[in-house]
């Protein structure tokens, strides 16, 4: 999960630089706020606040990213397309899906559309397994 962030951090940071765009360099107040919240958690409290966050903040992003991609050019296993087949298998390995930008005839808007449609499979690829984690979670929690 590191990598991956890393790795569409460092190319959104290209398509920045590239283009005259600021960027932020820090963490924002909310996620330093939840970074405190945690450091004073521990075992399941811990693991419930993390995993909570997780899904949260992957499910913003995946939300961010589709407003910038070609919904109807995801493909999911049986041959469903568009965002309602996504939630149909949470185990779809989106990995391995092409998804296109959404057009623009701005060629600044069309670069960032290209690195979310780049980005998506991955993003949801990591909420679903944060979801398939918070079930295990709270089966491991009422046993």
């Amino acid at each position: 999960m590191v990598d991956d962030h890393t790795a569409a951090g460092d190319k959104l940071s290209g398509v920045a630089t590239q283009n005259g765009i600021e960027t932020q360099a820090a963490a924002d107040d909310s996620h330093r706020s939840e970074q405190e919240k945690l450091a004073g958690k521990q075992g399941l409290d811990f693991d419930r606040d993390y995993i909570d966050a997780m899904v949260d903040d992957h499910q913003k992003l995946v939300d961010k990213l589709e407003s910038r991609i070609d919904r109807s050019t995801i493909v999911h296993s049986g041959g469903d397309t568009g965002p309602a087949a996504s939630d149909k298998d949470p185990h779809v390995d989106m990995k391995a899906q092409s998804v296109l930008p959404e057009k623009s005839d701005d060629p600044v808007t069309q670069r960032i559309n290209a690195w979310a449609a780049d980005t998506y499979p991955t993003a949801y690829a990591h909420l679903q397994q944060a979801k398939a984690l918070k079930d295990t979670l709270k089966k491991r929690a009422t046993d």
